[in-house]
């Protein structure tokens, strides 16, 4: 019985501890963004496009980031360290780079895709992002009717 008390008392400070660190990391962002310069998505959108990077990608890029740091009105730079905006931890940085090729429709990098842009940049920013999916194959869409 101690046992489980134990194991319980564990789980729920772990648990405890998360969210507190979670809304420690949401109330430095909070004063981040206050003193920011405001870009627009759509300005931000302009920026890459410049650049010769598809809209949709980047426009689909821009949401899965917004609602991954969780919240409204936070002014994503083109030069954010993404690591350190969404507070990517461990394997973090994968899981949300599979979340944006789900949503753009394409098939996950492999080892020599991040290891090719790993060594063109220095930390993950929102251009690593697009130059690690703008060369990756479309998944085809199943388009099956059922009768």
């Amino acid at each position: 019985m101690k046992v489980l008390l134990i194991i319980l008392f564990i789980l729920v400070g772990a648990i405890v501890f998360g969210i507190v660190e979670r809304n420690i990391h949401k109330h430095k962002l909070v004063k981040i963004n206050k003193g920011r310069d405001k870009l627009s998505k759509e300005d931000f959108v302009q920026y890459f496009l410049t650049k010769g990077y598809n809209y949709d990608f980047i426009s689909i890029i821009y949401n899965e980031i917004t609602l991954y740091i969780g919240l409204k009105d936070f002014v994503l730079l083109p030069n954010d360290d993404l690591r350190k905006i969404c507070d990517l931890h461990d394997l973090d940085d994968i899981e949300l780079i599979d979340r944006i090729c789900h949503e753009l429709g394409v098939e996950k990098p492999n080892q020599a895709s991040f290891d090719s842009i790993n060594n063109k940049y220095d930390y993950l920013s929102f251009e690593y992002l697009l130059d690690l999916t703008k060369n990756l194959n479309v998944l085809e869409k199943e388009n099956k009717t059922y009768g």
